[in-house]
């Protein structure tokens, strides 16, 4: 008696058990025939095989296919139709349990909810960037792989923010929706999904949503503090204050109030996890998915503070070509601050021998290189007439001319004297106190030279890591993450570190760069196949 299957035949896969069911669909655990690896089909239940649902569907896997490459995206494999009519999705497998179901028995530890949420940041962003709105952002669409990297899934109800759409029968998750799509007055924009976002890094350091309460949780009383009450705090002693500030400006109820991109997002993260002394995590984002207009590719590269005036002359990250073309990831922005007390050679290169200022507010003050007005120094009172005796003159030039030269002489030595005296003490520079940090300032400054870029390239028989710009007196320490989400040495070769992989799945590697001392780590993950 052969066993009975939950799900249906499809071509070159055998169904070994059902993982789940949500409102428009069922998701099966299959295993290919060729190559024999397991993975998650989604199909549309056959109650709602009406074509609003079809076109939904089909919607879904166009949108999964345009981020299939992102790192920490659900790739869809393929798609097609069941023999009895049913649509259904080809995607990666994931083991259970999801994000969701991991925080409900222990909470996240801030520094990998930091790294979660950055990460998941990158995967929004490169949504946003492809024109597409997720508008279902929350733990329980979160799927986590065997080597501990998370992974967005669920883009049913994604929307296209390019065009218009029949939303009338759009789902929300009302925990993690923010206002203005509660009240009806959004479908969906890159506003909410960084709300949602926001939410959901709450949700993983505390084990529950930002408004759910010991007691009434239904969903008037959750809609009523959604819309009029406080974003709580975590309440964790071990989070900084600055990333419960984060959170909460994230969450306003007011969509202008939050971070502007959801890599603005991930900046402030990062200067959390420097704050922290953390590791650095990567943000992966395409370069060349910057937007073409180019006000927006300039908000992306260095955003500004929304409430605080613009540093002085910023400078963004350079955008020059790539070390290798078609896996540059964007790193994170540099911004060079202008030094407070500039080198004798940045004067050389000036025009104008001005000196630079901190702030452009700052008062004038008197620094022995500008020039000033000064009150007019008076002229010595000359000698009774009586000492000056009239002398034979050369030229018929009149004693009353040579006196007037003599005491015009003096003049200018009695100002070249006090201006000589006013700049021969020790100069006190300007204040050296930093501008208090606005909301996108990305913490100290560092050097290009001692922040490297790793590029990943999947391969036929894995993928190839190679780190770029570290500097030449450095020393590069590998590590591969393993299953256990613990770090072994490697050693690289002269291409660079190759991780092989005989499934499909993702490769994480960590490198720290040590120099005069210092150890810098880095991480970077790649998916393969």
């Amino acid at each position: 008696m052969s066993a009975v299957r939950p799900g249906p035949d499809l071509p070159g896969m055998r169904c070994i058990e059902k993982l789940g069911s949500g409102g428009f669909s069922d998701v099966y655990l299959y295993e290919r025939d060729q190559p024999r690896i397991k993975v998650a089909v989604k199909l549309l239940k056959s109650d709602l095989l009406d074509e609003r649902q079809r076109r939904q569907f089909a919607a879904e896997a166009d949108v999964m296919a345009d981020l299939a490459e992102h790192p920490y995206i659900v790739p869809v494999l393929g798609a097609g139709t069941s023999d009895d009519g049913r649509p259904y999705l080809v995607m990666r497998y994931f083991p259970p349990p999801d994000l969701g179901a991991r925080v409900a028995k222990e909470q996240m530890s801030v520094p990998e909810a930091l790294k979660t949420g950055i990460q998941l940041a990158s995967a929004v962003e490169t949504a946003h960037r492809n024109g597409i709105i997720h508008r279902d952002i929350k733990p329980a669409n979160v799927l986590v792989s065997s080597y501990g990297v998370p992974a967005l899934s669920d883009f049913g109800i994604a929307g296209r923010g390019d065009r218009g759409e029949d939303d009338d029968n759009l789902g929300v998750s009302m925990p993690w929706s923010p206002p203005e799509v509660l009240t009806g007055h959004s479908n969906g924009s890159a506003a909410s999904d960084i709300y949602s976002l926001a939410a959901t890094i709450w949700h993983l350091l505390v084990g529950r949503s930002p408004f759910a309460v010991t007691g009434d949780n239904g969903e008037r009383a959750l809609f009523g503090r959604i819309l009029h009450g406080k974003v709580p705090s975590t309440g964790r002693a071990d989070a900084p204050s600055s990333l419960d500030r984060l959170l909460q400006q994230a969450m306003s109820k007011d969509p202008a109030h939050r971070p502007r991109t959801a890599l603005e997002l991930a900046r402030h993260l990062q200067r959390v996890e420097q704050e922290m002394r953390l590791a650095r995590t990567e943000i992966v984002v395409l370069e060349t998915d910057l937007p073409a207009d180019e006000d927006a590719a300039a908000a992306i590269r260095a955003p500004a503070p929304p409430s605080t005036p613009p540093a002085p002359a910023p400078v963004a990250t350079p955008s020059g070509p790539s070390p290798d073309e078609g896996v540059t990831m964007l790193k994170r922005a540099v911004t060079v601050r202008p030094s407070v007390t500039p080198s004798p050679a940045a004067h050389e290169a000036l025009t104008e021998r001005r000196p630079v200022r901190a702030t452009p507010a700052r008062p004038a003050a008197v620094t022995g290189e500008e020039t000033e007005l000064r009150p007019r120094v008076a002229s010595p009172t000359p000698p009774p007439d009586t000492a000056l005796q009239p002398t034979p003159t050369r030229a018929g030039v009149s004693p009353k001319v040579l006196a007037t030269a003599a005491i015009a002489v003096l003049a200018v030595a009695a100002v070249v004297i006090g201006v000589l005296l006013s700049g021969s003490g020790e100069r006190t520079p300007p204040s050296a106190t930093p501008s208090a940090p606005g909301p996108t300032d990305l913490g100290n400054v560092i050097p290009a030279a001692v922040e490297p870029t790793i590029t990943a390239r999947a391969q036929a028989d894995g993928v190839l890591f190679v780190a770029h710009g570290a500097p030449a007196d450095a020393e590069l320490r590998w590590s591969v993450r393993q299953p256990d989400n613990q770090y072994v040495a490697a050693t690289a070769g002269p291409d660079g570190l190759l991780v092989p992989m005989t499934t499909p799945g993702t490769a994480c590697v960590q490198l720290k760069v040590a120099v005069d001392g210092a150890l810098t780590p880095y991480e970077k993950c790649q998916a393969w196949p």
